[in-house]
């Protein structure tokens, strides 16, 4: 499944429609009339300049070439903006609330954006050039940003190094992927301190004022709280990179290089208190979308009873078949282990082979996995018939390959597409994934004993205090009920 821009945030998401539906609470309707708008194209018609609100009888992006003078990215930005205002506004023609005389744009409201304020055009582009660039040279959420414009200048090359700095002696596909994306931050923050960044041969532009009204953009265009923290992150590393290995080049002092680290240290600060609420919000959503026992049970009854079909199939196996196939034996291992995605994507052909046969199971020993540093090898206990299922996959390949879980000669990339249609296959509703069902056993052995639980995290490298953190709920809601009438008893205690 591919990922799909959002006409009302511009985020790339995952099942555009259920996007609408839960993060815009749009109506079945609202999510109807967005999604033919989008096809038809007539969100893009008749729109208004973003920046000087001039009505367009012509095209749009040839009046922001010719009066504006943009061009690539700037051009791009402005384009998407108009088409979102103007998907807004039909929108609201379509409730029957009409466009208002405020500022904010009525669709810009907590209905619309998840409770989180998006700037409109007019707000962003009437700022001064002190507080912040214009909307032209805001990127798009949702996007890698990466120096290739300015790779010969100081400061293409200086991210380039960066993000290479960072990088372990033998990176995994993972590590270059969240190489890209500190890249990606850094470029971002440098943009917003200075939008024509080509002409600039150092970074004296960036100074700590910057770094504030930076986190205010940030905020105005609707960043959650918990991005917002790891642009601020991988922001502060590259000015620390500077900092220690070209303080001679960068065109900063010592002490601007201290009054930006603190800069960025108190703007983390400031959005600290607003992360735990953030973290709690999301865990209780997780938590109501989790499938309950009874579709797992299902899933894996369904399992045993179409892995074995589809094995029996000629080989080699059709595309869709075997992607059928590879997403019930990862859904079975997911569901029995907890283990993440990456544990099962990342198992060798040679792990499997080496498998340690016990009498009662067997375990496959994975190398390579998230928090292989705090638990070493993470194990994966199955049964001499699900390991059976694995040879045969194996021998299925046309070639032999390097890991168990390949699509046309290459490791799995998306594994979720593959979980999501046996799901389908089983008959069963509702949004599944791996980390959802991570989340699911992490609550549902929350009633176990002690060490009971103790013995299921520690078999699917997971910290106890993380789980609690991050996947499991609190109090329930009968508890903190129960926490009231305690308090009302300890009130009449207190008389006496």
């Amino acid at each position: 499944m591919a990922r799909r821009r959002c006409s009302l945030c511009e985020q790339a998401v995952y099942g555009y429609r259920d996007h609408l539906r839960s993060f815009h609470r749009l109506t079945a309707d609202e999510v109807q009339f967005i999604t033919a708008l989008d096809r038809s194209g007539d969100g893009r018609k008749g729109t208004d300049c973003p920046i000087c609100n001039e009505k367009m009888p012509v095209s749009l992006a040839a009046h922001l070439r010719s009066k504006h003078s943009l061009e690539g990215l700037a051009l791009n930005v402005a384009l998407s903006a108009a088409k979102r205002t103007r998907t807004l506004s039909l929108l609201d023609t379509f409730r029957g609330t009409g466009p208002t005389d405020t500022d904010e744009h009525p669709s810009t409201s907590g209905l619309d954006t998840g409770d989180r304020r998006i700037a409109t055009p007019t707000q962003v582009s009437s700022k001064s050039a002190t507080d912040a660039p214009l909307l032209t040279n805001v990127p798009p959420k949702g996007r890698l940003i990466l120096p290739s414009r300015f790779k010969d200048t100081f400061v293409g090359k200086s991210i380039a190094e960066f993000a290479s700095y960072h990088l372990r002696a033998n990176p995994t596909a993972k590590d270059i992927v969240n190489g890209k994306q500190r890249e990606s931050h850094a470029v971002r923050f440098l943009i917003h301190c200075a939008p024509k960044l080509c002409a600039y041969s150092d970074v004296s532009f960036v100074n700590h004022r910057k770094v504030r009204s930076w986190l205010e953009q940030l905020t105005s265009l609707g960043y959650a709280d918990t991005s917002i923290k790891m642009l601020l992150y991988d922001a502060k590393a590259y000015m620390g990179y500077l900092s220690a290995f070209k303080p001679n080049s960068a065109g900063l002092t010592a002490k601007e290089f201290e009054r930006i680290k603190l800069s960025f240290t108190k703007a983390n600060r400031d959005i600290a208190r607003n992360i735990t609420g953030h973290r709690q919000r999301f865990k209780r959503f997780k938590l109501g979308i989790i499938p309950p026992c009874d579709h797992f049970r299902i899933f894996l009854a369904k399992a045993v009873k179409t892995i074995p079909r589809l094995l029996a199939k000629e080989t080699p196996l059709r595309h869709s078949t075997m992607n059928l196939l590879q997403g019930f034996l990862m859904g079975t291992i997911a569901v029995i282990s907890g283990h993440r995605s990456v544990v099962i994507t990342n198992m060798l052909v040679e792990e499997l082979e080496n498998v340690e046969m016990l009498d009662s199971g067997c375990i496959i020993y994975v190398r390579t996995h998230k928090t292989n540093a705090a638990f070493g090898d993470a194990p994966v206990a199955l049964s001499p018939k699900e390991i059976s299922w694995l040879n045969c996959l194996v021998q299925a390949y046309e070639v032999k390959p390097r890991y168990v879980f390949e699509t046309r000669g290459r490791q799995i990339r998306r594994p979720n597409t593959m979980l999501r249609a046996a799901w389908r296959r089983a008959r069963l509703n509702g949004p599944i994934g791996f980390n959802l069902i991570r989340t699911a056993v992490s609550n549902q052995i929350s009633s176990l004993p002690l060490d009971q639980r103790t013995n299921i995290t520690t078999a699917m490298c997971h910290d106890p205090a993380t789980a609690q953190r991050f996947y499991r709920d609190g109090l329930t809601g009968s508890q903190l009920l129960e926490a009231r009438m305690n308090r009302l008893s300890a009130l009449d205690s207190s008389r006496t």
